[in-house]
């Protein structure tokens, strides 16, 4: 009896495999023509697939994008983004990584994906460098041991994000009450996501999986908001360093 279904067990498991393996591509491609539609909404360009295996070279300050091996970005969208009363070069797309453990019989590799928005912005190398999160366990515990990140008035706004800066005074002129109001809205309606500052360039990332095409436009959307929030006088002292 086992040995007459074995055959059959074994036909209906490749069978499985194969409708996992079209139903998996079937979404990619449906994935990559919502956003080539969003690209095209936004008068950018879509590259498509292609894959960029340089793209670490181009931003070493972020070591996100240094991690594991076989690295490359892909699903790659450019274009530009109105701030500053300038025409900002942006680039947004899925990053792909794998890290491999153990050794022998036990040696494993897991891949992990996640999506990015990068906005190169007009001050050059005299931003300073700053990185804003979500505060974790790990966070606090730092904090109980005497690794603080920068606090706020704000005592909600401390106690939901994590800042980091070397700079001090940009980090509390760039987040002031204004900043700090729109952060705090953008959190109670989807949590944050984590950005960067890092050599004049801004980086937005996905926690972990990648972004959809309406969660790309959310992110630039985001993004657009945040810069118009930027402090006046700090975009003026910005622009004479």
């Amino acid at each position: 009896m086992l040995d007459n279904l074995a055959p059959i067990l074994f036909i209906l498991f490749i069978g499985v495999i194969i409708a996992l393996g079209v139903y998996s591509y079937r979404q990619n491609q449906a994935r990559l023509a919502a956003l080539s539609g969003l690209a095209a909404s936004l008068r950018w360009r879509f590259l498509g697939d292609a894959k960029d295996r340089n793209f670490e070279d181009r931003h070493p300050q972020f070591p996100r994008f240094a991690r594991g091996n076989n690295r490359y970005a892909h699903n790659r969208l450019q274009g530009t983004l109105a701030a500053f009363a300038a025409e900002l070069p942006a680039e947004a797309g899925d990053y792909h990584f794998t890290q491999t453990s153990g050794s022998g019989k036990n040696r494993s590799t897991i891949t992990y994906r996640f999506s990015y928005l990068i906005v190169t912005l007009p001050f050059g190398l005299s931003l300073p460098d700053l990185a804003v999160r979500r505060e974790n366990l790990l966070d606090k515990f730092a904090g109980a041991i005497g690794f603080e990140d920068i606090d706020f008035e704000s005592a909600e706004f401390s106690r939901r994000f994590h800042v980091s800066s070397r700079d001090r005074r940009f980090a509390y002129a760039l987040i002031d009450p204004r900043m700090i109001e729109f952060l705090l809205a953008a959190e109670a309606r989807k949590p944050s996501r984590p950005f960067e500052l890092g050599k004049g360039v801004l980086l937005l990332t996905s926690r972990s999986t990648p972004w959809n095409a309406v969660e790309f436009d959310a992110a630039i959307r985001w993004t657009r908001e945040f810069l118009a929030r930027w402090p006046a006088h700090l975009v003026t002292d910005l622009r004479s360093r």
